[in-house]
């Protein structure tokens, strides 16, 4: 008779532990921050850089990369930035460039398209 109370009691206790517990609360997706806009390029010929020194430019590379700095060095035959974020230099040679860009600011991109409509 003992036995029989004891396992009553623990059966009780445990129904009521789990049923003092919670519902498991549903997850609903995190909504994704918006992007931030993409970057207005103006590809530039690379006879033209040397009147970009020490502004930022984009360098794409043949091996398909993608870098941006500081232009530090410009020559003929190769071109130097400093990485944007830690500042470490890299050169580029002519020919391992396949286009090299600078960003264009918005006002820049709405002034040249009015020009177009007129």
């Amino acid at each position: 008779m003992m036995q029989k109370i004891l396992l009553l009691a623990l059966i009780a206790f445990a129904g009521g532990a789990f049923a003092a517990q919670p519902a498991p609360a549903t997850k609903t997706p995190a909504a994704k921050p918006a992007a931030p806009p993409k970057e207005i390029e103006r590809e530039v010929p690379y006879g033209e850089l040397g009147a970009y020194l020490n502004k930022r430019v984009i360098v794409r590379s043949n091996l398909g990369t993608v870098r941006s700095g500081t232009l530090t060095h410009y020559t003929q035959f190769q071109i130097d930035i400093a990485l944007d974020g830690n500042g470490a230099q890299l050169t580029f040679t002519r020919e391992a460039i396949k286009s090299v860009s600078v960003p264009v600011a918005p006002e820049e991109t709405q002034s040249t398209d009015s020009a177009k409509k007129s």
